[in-house]
């Protein structure tokens, strides 16, 4: 194999070196390509002009005026003739075969007798020029250069005829005899030339005489003006005349070429046959111009095709442009020009008038402005339209259609304004009670009138608005009639139905006010008949357009005002009489008051008047139906607690509770006719709540009597003793007081039922001690400090630690002085406190004004008086009211408080807990016996959290995070008691954490909780039955049942459970809305009958968002969100209920929810309203980041 490789490669070597070798001998040949590429007719062409080829120097060189001509000698013919015949002879010597290595034979003979022939043709070519030169030339100078170019056509061997030769002897002696001869005859017949001469030249002048008279003759006569009759027959006969003359100007012309006369040019005749033609052409264009235009003449007006008309004419227009310029200055082409021209504009103004928008009186108009009457129908046609004159009324005709267009569409926005209020009904809805027909909100209509009032506003400020002016105007006065009718009319029913369940309804408020109730009946009668009237004519423009309408309903609008007004001083009188009532909305005292002497329909009201007062027992009577006779209460825990005495519920509204609310003190301050505290300390065992709080309670007194122990504490007076908040029984008052410090309070009996206590810690005793102080020396409370502190509960717990009613306000910059005071007014004769949460974010002009406000109830309690005088009205007051504000420091939207009012507030600063501490004591509890050690490792984990995972807006290692995991660990550790704690801990801990931990945090995590509880694995606490539920809930909703989708609804279940309120968060498309609507699907299947509402709040107002009370009016305007939680906290079954707030966070609202999402579970609104968080209701935030929550948001 090897050997015949080698010889491949040798034979391929041989090969390639051949293959060159002939290439090579190819190239050789390269220097002749000129002889059978260039062109020969070119290349002697050249040499013909200039004895040689131009190289591109010389074209360059002379671009601009051209190589001067050159042509050849004699002496260069022989040299190109010379060359070829060289050539001819080295080519002749070439080899016709060629062996190369011995085996490759070339045949060059085919290739040679080609080249061979091609040099002979080069040489033909010069000297065949040569030959014929010679044959062609016989002058006196040529005969001697032909005898030399002869001579040289001999040497290369070109012989001409024999004749040729002869002729070369004998022709210049046979020349000059011809000359000879030709003087000679010239001489003979001088005198005859020299006589016609004299003749010919007399003919020429007489001829040029004649060729002028014609010249004026045609100008006369030929047809150059436009308006010529029979232009053809004239310049037929003109045609005639110029052929004759014609005829003998040839004639002229012979004679003068025989007998050598100079003959003038004649160039007037030439040029009246030039200007025959011109009119010929330009005739026959006006001839189809004038045919056309006829032929469209008789079109009908509605068959006008402007546009193929207009293409059309102007391409007349280009052909005319296109004819000779002599013909420019003449009159029939100055015709036929205007005659285009004006066709053309008259054709625009025709476009123009074919606009829909031309009426009837747009015609008169035009006939009007050009003085010709027309009919304008179905058988007008162009003509009639022509006959306008439209050309000259251009600008005339373009106003007119310039007005048209507008007032067509303003013809058109009346037309459908008619047709739209034509068929505009009002829609009714029956009242409640009455059934009288109430006008029903219709947001289209209202935004159809609005629409429609601003677009006859842009009319009537139309410069065209002329012909439709007085409609306009009509149109405008009804629909602004309409207008404030409705609005009137809206008005006047929403106060009527308002008042009607009050004035009518409540026999109680007619006794009490008997002349508005007379005033009102009147009301009634006129608005149930304006009613009844209204819905007779259902259109609206008609029903509201009636004669008087307007001023029935502002007088009924008065007369309302005046009810408004009595019932405002009734509600305040009724307020005076039970100052609680400042703490409820004026529509929940009118339901209140209005419910008459039926105690079971103000129940539902109790726990907005007191603390912990949910229901009351009634006696029955023989039907088993429940009576007025009151016989005991029960919490919202379902604690009961019996009266001493059965409280006769039976009376007017107010004075009923005010009984009841002596009767519930009076139950709290006997301790020897207690029942509920003793039949409940027994039960108290079996109650999860209160063994909580006497844990709490019960390991604050361990911790106190310990460090008591350590200092050797052995006299009542020590500090460590009186600065501990101590309650005592005086059986010579027959009350009970608490004592902190120098401080002593009586308490005050508010039945506060079985609710847990705040963890009492170091700050929690600092923290009362300052506010306990700051009422002792007639001043008020300011707990400040970052969210999560716990300066709201503080002041709470103390609130209830002194038996005492504390309402906490969530501060907005809704509130303003007069709603503020009505509080104080409140507050004041109540003896309750008030815990203002957010104090700051009133704006600072408010909280001048409630400085003054704070300083009259200080300056009151401080001289001690029973009553004073407050915003002009003597009050009573009870000396146990507080005043106490919270403030976060430096958040957006706070304003610095004025230097009067922080004079009045004693400031305590809530620094972050002991942690550790509270989380034992919870533990403790919650029932774990290993408390502090599962404490300290809990407080470890978030401290290291906060430290060493990434930071992100959603985290919060706080004390609402703390505790909700405390309250997880509990209710783990009651389902499954035999599991060691640190597992329950450890489970609670991972698995409450895990759903807000982002995925790059998640191996930190779960790395901290492996150390802190090493060699602990326990499983998920897992439902399978709910997970079953939630699968197929995602399944129903056509998404897939991943377990990782699963397990995130799983989450959120158990998320709602210990919070009431959560934040979903994560960017768009990652699943937050299906997680939600499955979990929701899931409560569905289970029939659990969850309720959704879901809104944007960044799509309103904080007004309309959270209601506002008109500073003129006083009257409260409903909010969206505080009527979609009131409607929600009215359903009476325990399903789910959700509000989702699905929008960016923006603290100028959601600041105003903080109430709602802190343990106060309650949204207070401007009004005074407290609407509270039901355990079944949750707030459900969807969002993409925290990035502009505050702290107190995020915990």
């Amino acid at each position: 194999m090897a050997d015949l490789a080698d010889m491949r490669h040798e034979l391929m070597g041989r090969v390639q070196a051949v293959v060159t070798a002939c290439c090579d001998y190819r190239s050789a040949f390269d220097h002749y390509s000129y002889l059978y590429g260039e062109d020969r007719k070119e290349f002697f062409r050249q040499f013909l002009l200039y004895g040689h080829i131009l190289t591109a120097a010389e074209i360059e060189a002379h671009a601009e005026n051209g190589v001067p001509e050159s042509p050849p000698t004699l002496q260069q013919f022989r040299e190109q003739i010379d060359s070829y015949e060289k050539i001819y002879e080295e080519v002749n010597r070439i080899e016709p075969i060629s062996i190369f290595q011995s085996w490759m034979k070339v045949d060059a003979r085919p290739f040679k007798a080609s080249l061979l022939n091609v040099i002979k043709w080069w040489s033909l070519v010069f000297k065949q020029h040569l030959m014929d030169h010679v044959m062609h030339s016989v002058t006196d100078a040529v005969f001697e250069p032909l005898k030399q170019t002869v001579e040289l056509l001999k040497t290369y061997e070109q012989e001409l005829p024999e004749e040729v030769y002869k002729q070369l002897e004998e022709l210049p002696e046979k020349w000059n005899n011809i000359k000879k001869l030709a003087i000679a005859v010239k001489q003979h017949v001088a005198p005859l030339q020299a006589n016609e001469m004299t003749v010919l030249r007399k003919s020429c002048a007489a001829f040029d005489v004649e060729q002028h008279r014609f010249r004026e003759r045609f100008r006369k006569e030929a047809p150059f003006r436009f308006d010529t009759k029979k232009p053809y027959q004239l310049l037929d006969t003109k045609h005639i005349e110029i052929k004759q003359m014609e005829s003998a100007m040839t004639s002229i012309y012979e004679s003068a070429g025989l007998f050598e006369v100079m003959v003038p040019d004649y160039k007037q005749l030439k040029q009246r046959r030039k200007e025959l033609c011109l009119l010929k052409e330009l005739w026959d264009m006006i001839s189809l111009v004038g045919a056309c235009l006829d032929d469209w003449q008789t079109t009908k007006w509605v068959d006008i095709n402007v546009e193929n008309m207009d293409l059309e004419c102007k391409k007349f227009a280009r052909e005319i442009r296109n004819l000779d310029k002599e013909v420019r200055a003449w009159d029939a082409f100055s015709g036929l020009d205007s005659k285009v021209k004006n066709m053309l504009t008259a054709l625009k103004a025709v476009a123009e008038l074919q606009n829909p928008s031309i009426r009837e009186r747009h015609w008169n108009q035009l006939m009007q402005v050009t003085g010709v009457r027309f009919v304008m129908d179905s058988d007008t046609t162009l003509a009639d339209l022509l006959k306008l004159n439209l050309h000259n009324f251009e600008d005339e005709v373009r106003g007119i259609v310039d007005k048209a267009v507008p007032e067509m569409s303003m013809e058109k926005v009346l037309k459908e304004l008619k047709m739209t209020w034509s068929t505009m009904e009002f829609q009714y809805e029956p009242h409640p009670r009455t059934n009288i027909p109430l006008l029903k909100s219709d947001e289209e209509l209202i935004e159809i009138l609005e629409d429609n009032q601003v677009q006859l506003q842009n009319l009537i400020t139309s410069k065209y608005i002329a012909f439709f002016l007085e409609e306009v105007s009509i149109w405008q006065r009804k629909l602004s009639t309409m207008d404030s009718v409705i609005s009137l009319w809206f008005e006047v029913q929403h106060t009527w139905s308002r008042l009607e369940s009050i004035f009518i309804g409540s026999e109680d408020i007619r006794a009490q006010l008997p002349e508005d109730s007379k005033r009102f009946e009147g009301i009634d009668v006129d608005f149930k008949e304006l009613a009844y009237e209204a819905q007779k004519t259902p259109n609206v423009v008609e029903a509201t357009n009636k004669p008087g309408l307007s001023q029935q309903l502002e007088d009924i609008q008065s007369r309302l005002s005046l009810c408004e007004k009595a019932l405002a001083e009734y509600l305040d009188m009724k307020r005076l009489a039970f100052p609680r009532f400042y703490f409820v909305s004026s529509a929940d005292l009118l339901d209140i008051l209005s419910s008459g002497t039926n105690p079971q329909l103000v129940q539902r009201h109790l726990s907005k008047l007191f603390d912990n007062l949910a229901r009351m027992k009634f006696q029955l009577d023989s039907e088993q139906k429940p009576t007025k006779v009151g016989l005991g209460m029960y919490s919202r825990e379902e604690e009961y607690v019996s009266f001493s005495e059965p409280c006769d519920c039976s009376g007017q509204g107010g004075g009923r509770l005010r009984e009841c609310d002596e009767g519930i003190s009076q139950e709290a301050s006997d301790p020897a006719e207690h029942p509920r505290y003793h039949a409940d300390r027994a039960a108290l065992q079996g109650r999860q709540t209160g063994i909580m709080t006497i844990c709490t309670i019960d390991v604050h007194a361990r911790d106190v009597v310990a460090k008591m122990i350590t200092q050797k504490v052995d006299n009542a007076q020590a500090f460590i003793w009186l600065s501990q908040l101590r309650h005592r029984w005086s059986d010579e008052e027959r009350h009970c007081f608490a004592n902190i410090c120098d401080a002593q309070f009586l308490y005050s009996y508010e039945y506060l039922g079985n609710t847990p206590r705040l963890v009492i810690t170091p700050l929690t005793d600092r923290c009362y001690i300052t506010l306990t102080q700051s009422l002792h020396l007639t001043m008020s409370g300011a707990p400040a400090g970052p969210a999560g502190t716990g300066k709201t509960e503080t002041t709470k717990d103390l609130g209830r630690a002194l038996g005492i009613m504390v309402y906490v306000f969530n501060c907005s910059e809704q509130m303003d002085y007069k709603s503020c005071g009505n509080i104080y007014k409140g507050l004041s004769q109540t003896g309750a406190w008030g815990c203002f949460d957010e104090f700051n974010r009133i704006s600072v002009e408010v909280l001048s004004v409630v400085a003054v406000q704070v300083k009259s109830v200080q300056d009151a309690i401080r001289e001690k008086k029973k009553s004073f005088n407050f915003l002009g009205e003597d009050i009573n007051l009870v000396p146990s009211v507080g005043i106490f504000i919270t403030m976060n420091p430096g958040y957006a939207g706070r304003t610095e408080l004025p230097e009067n009012l922080k004079a009045l507030f004693r400031p305590c600063a809530m620094v972050v807990p002991d942690f550790e501490l509270i989380c034992e004591i919870m533990l403790v509890a919650e029932g774990f016996i290993g408390a502090r050690a599962l404490a300290r490792k809990f407080i470890t984990l978030y401290q290291l959290c906060k430290e060493l995972l990434s930071t992100q807006d959603h985290y919060d290692w706080g004390l609402r995070a703390i505790k909700s995991v405390l309250v997880v660990a509990g209710s783990l550790k009651r389902d499954d008691p035999e599991r060691p704690e640190d597992q329950v801990l450890m489970r609670s801990l991972r698995d409450f954490n895990i759903p807000k931990i982002v995925t790059d945090d998640v191996p930190v995590f779960m790395g901290l909780i492996g150390d802190l509880f090493p060699a602990l694995d326990v499983p998920r606490k897992r439902d399978l039955n709910f997970e079953s539920f939630v699968r197929q809930a995602v399944l129903d909703l056509r998404l897939q049942a991943e377990d990782n989708f699963v397990l995130k609804v799983v989450k959120l279940e158990e998320l709602l459970t210990v919070r009431h309120s959560v934040f979903v968060v994560g960017d768009a498309g990652t699943g937050k809305s299906q997680v939600m609507r499955s979990l929701n699907k899931t409560y569905q299947i289970m029939k659990r009958r969850p309720v959704w509402t879901d809104l944007n709040p960044k799509a309103v107002t904080n007004d309309e968002l959270f209601g506002i009370i008109n500073p003129a009016t006083r009257e409260w305007k409903d909010g969206l969100f505080s009527s979609i939680m009131r409607e929600l906290a009215n359903i009476t079954h325990d399903g789910p209920k959700w509000m989702v707030l699905d929008g960016d966070i923006d603290p100028m609202w959601i600041e105003s929810l903080n109430t709602v999402m802190d343990d106060n579970k309650v949204l207070t609104l401007a009004s005074n309203e407290r609407i509270p968080l039901n355990p079944t209701m949750r707030l459900v935030f969807e969002i993409s980041h925290l990035r502009t929550a505050t702290p107190a948001t995020v915990s």
